[in-house]
């Protein structure tokens, strides 16, 4: 398993036992790292600390893949 995928699995990870301050910082190292990788700001969207964060990144994610099924929903 490559490197990106083990720090997206620890975000995951830290989302589902409400560590959202862990999952956000594992999340910045990697949008920092790679700033086209869309998993990285679908799940940022969802610890976001506002709601406007939250609509940056999703905006971002469909900016890089305006297809994405996640990113739409």
């Amino acid at each position: 398993m490559n490197n990106t995928r083990e720090q997206l699995n620890r975000a995951i990870a830290a989302i589902k036992s409400r560590q959202f301050e862990t999952a956000r910082e594992v999340l910045k190292v990697l949008i920092n790292k790679d700033p086209n990788l869309v998993d990285a700001w679908l799940l940022y969207a969802y610890v976001a600390p506002s709601r406007d964060q939250a609509r940056q990144c999703l905006e971002r994610a469909l900016r890089i893949d305006p297809h994405n099924p996640r990113g739409l929903k």
